[in-house]
């Protein structure tokens, strides 16, 4: 083909196409349509081009046309919803549902719209003339999500049990068995579920965060461990259907790896879907810590804290936020930070008394074993003292402070906290020992 015939070409396919489009927009812009059939059918197309806005208006004319058609104003409300125009298309839905309170496919559409917003009573009411159908796969779906919004798991699992007798195959519907049983207290069992529907193709980060939370309640932080070659891996990392954890002894390429019955590789997975909701991030630092991956956790951790707003959320009261605070003083134990530790410990004391405060006293004495084991005596004594500013009339920190005391050289001080020990327990298992040290003070 020579050049020249190759541009007649070119130019005569640019005007076929440009009368194609014409044709198309006479359709669309041709004689005004009289009846509202047609009307429909300009919304039909207007709504295959995705051309919301438009679909609407031509739904509204076939709805004023005929209006005993409720189906017109249903597709006009559909078609505004998605023309960003929801508070319209709920108000119009409901007035067609309220007119026609069998319309089953209106009332669905409705409830779901209701579920975004977490309108869970209203989903239950408006659902209500279609529920006693049990074969209504969509209305059992709808009435199954709205019960668990409203934390009843025993009803919702008896409407998720429709679903998945009427579809069988239905992933999304083994996760909704999942959060039933979640809810319900039974980990194993949701951990089954949202594997059934991983398995039947349903996969979402919030499914894997779901299973991580049951898996790690079951202390299944790492499970079916296995070795893996994997040339281009990195521990701490995906590797395909396994999370590599360190690799082998002089073998760079060869790792052990835990596979999808971990906690550790549904976090992870959750986490490479994009979801980064401070629930996530504390849950993949606590199965950090669980799994003695200290850095990690702690770096989860930071980021909890770091994205709350300075005033605590509604779903964020202080216990929560103490736990995190508890746990990072955990992570900065575990990599043999023992000022952090206690830093963090009274933080979630303070935080909440009630829960951490106990454990702020624990603290000390855990710090305290520390320093002994480094040498550390002057910090090993500071320690135990706050300890016994915690608790007074605890005999066992009285007699650990009058020992750290004794082996620093201060036996009058040690003999006092040890008569201050047989006060609060006079049959205490070293009183022949105490008796013995304070009768030899005594004597120099």
């Amino acid at each position: 083909m020579t050049a020249a015939m190759l541009h007649l070409s070119v130019r005569f396919c640019g005007l076929a196409a440009l009368c194609a489009a014409c044709a198309f927009a006479a359709q669309e812009n041709g004689p005004e349509p009289v009846s509202a059939a047609d009307w429909f059918e300009r919304g039909v197309r207007a709504s295959e081009s995705q051309d919301w806005p438009a679909a609407a208006e031509a739904f509204a004319r076939a709805a004023a046309a005929d209006p005993t058609r409720p189906e017109y104003r249903f597709r006009q409300a559909v078609t505004l919803y998605r023309a960003q125009q929801e508070a319209s298309a709920i108000a119009l839905l409901q007035d067609v549902v309220r007119e026609e309170p069998r319309y089953r496919e209106a009332a669905v559409q409705l409830a779901g719209w209701y579920l975004q917003q977490r309108r869970a009573e209203e989903t239950i009411a408006l659902l209500a003339p279609h529920a006693e159908d049990a074969m209504q796969y969509d209305v059992q779906q709808a009435l199954g999500r709205a019960c668990l919004l409203l934390g009843r798991p025993s009803q919702a699992r008896e409407h998720v049990a429709h679903c998945i007798s009427a579809r069988p195959a239905s992933g999304v519907d083994q996760y909704l068995l999942g959060e039933c049983h979640r809810l319900e207290g039974r980990p194993a069992l949701a951990s089954q579920a949202y594997l059934a529907g991983l398995g039947l193709g349903y996969e979402t980060a919030e499914l894997h965060a779901r299973l991580a939370e049951t898996l790690h309640a079951r202390g299944r932080d790492v499970a079916e461990v296995r070795i893996v070659k994997a040339t281009r891996g990195l521990a701490g990392t995906l590797y395909g259907p396994a999370f590599l954890l360190d690799p082998l002894p002089d073998e760079p390429a060869i790792y052990r790896a835990c596979g999808a019955g971990s906690a550790l590789f549904h976090v992870h997975q959750a986490v490479a879907m994009g979801s980064s909701t401070p629930a996530l991030l504390q849950l993949l630092g606590d199965v950090s810590l669980a799994t003695l991956r200290y850095q990690e956790a702690l770096d989860a951790y930071r980021r909890v804290m770091a994205d709350l707003p300075e005033d605590t959320p509604v779903d964020w009261p202080p216990p929560r936020r103490a736990s995190v605070e508890y746990n990072m003083g955990q992570a900065c134990l575990g990599m043999g930070d023992v000022d952090a530790f206690l830093d963090h410990v009274r933080a979630a004391a303070a935080a909440d008394q009630d829960a951490f405060g106990p454990r702020l006293f624990d603290a000390y004495h855990v710090a305290a074993a520390r320093w002994t084991v480094e040498g550390d005596r002057t910090r090993c004594i500071e320690a135990l003292q706050q300890a016994a500013r915690q608790r007074p009339d605890d005999a066992t920190t009285r007699f650990r402070l009058g020992e750290a005391l004794w082996e620093d050289g201060r036996r009058a001080d040690a003999v006092r906290q040890w008569r201050i020990t047989l006060e609060f327990d006079p049959h205490h298992p070293q009183r022949d020992r105490i008796l013995a040290a304070i009768r030899d003070v005594g004597r120099r």
